[in-house]
């Protein structure tokens, strides 16, 4: 059957495809790498949410720290 020789295939991300090691026709096996994919874009925004996550993870130190010796500041939301 055709249909078990040609299938459609995705990215898991977005990007600029900036390598292709397989041609139309070529064999493939699961799990084989046929392209590569620019992710800076990616990698940025991960870099943004990691450097997010330390800042929120040492307010969070700081504030546990306060509270648990019965100092902490009153926190007011904005707005």
């Amino acid at each position: 059957m055709d249909s078990d020789k040609n299938v459609s295939v995705s990215p898991k991300m977005p990007g600029t495809v900036t390598a292709v090691y397989v041609n139309e026709g070529d064999p493939v096996k699961a799990g084989q790498v046929m392209a590569i994919i620019d992710d800076a874009v990616l990698q940025q925004g991960l870099a943004e949410l990691k450097t997010g996550l330390e800042l929120a993870t040492t307010v969070y130190e700081k504030q546990k720290a306060l509270w648990d010796q019965k100092i902490a500041p009153k926190v007011v939301s904005p707005g």
